[in-house]
């Protein structure tokens, strides 16, 4: 969910100002109100045929109609080029922060966390 509550759709080219619709390629909140609001009877029908062709249960039956092999052991590996055998991997130098930990989380975007302020007194 994007957050926003205003947004301009144009449900002929399948896109929104919130860009939900066209990174996931499915409607965004904002696509299904405009598509309501167009076809009122149809709305089901319009919404489904807003959805990528990806998510239809034919591409998913392509993606797993073929059988996937899993990779075999090193010890049954056969035909290893000698340059790929001579290439070394070094992990990736670690990269210290200098100073003391976070202990506190980090709120995610739309999160307020509420700080609690108590008596001085009493506590």
């Amino acid at each position: 969910m994007c957050g926003k509550l205003d947004a301009i759709v144009n449900l002929r080219s399948k896109s929104c100002t919130c860009k939900v619709f066209h990174i996931e390629k499915l409607p965004c909140i904002h696509a299904i109100a405009a598509a309501g609001k167009a076809q009122p009877q149809n709305t089901g029908e319009l919404l489904y045929s807003m959805c990528s062709q990806y998510y239809t249960s034919e591409y998913w039956l392509l993606a797993y109609a073929e059988t996937i092999y899993p990779v075999p052991p090193n010890s049954q590996w056969t035909d290893i080029p000698e340059d790929i055998l001579a290439i070394q991997v070094i992990a990736p130098p670690e990269d210290k922060t200098i100073g003391r930990p976070r202990t506190n989380r980090i709120a995610s975007k739309g999160e307020f966390l509420k700080k609690q302020y108590n008596c001085g007194a009493c506590g």
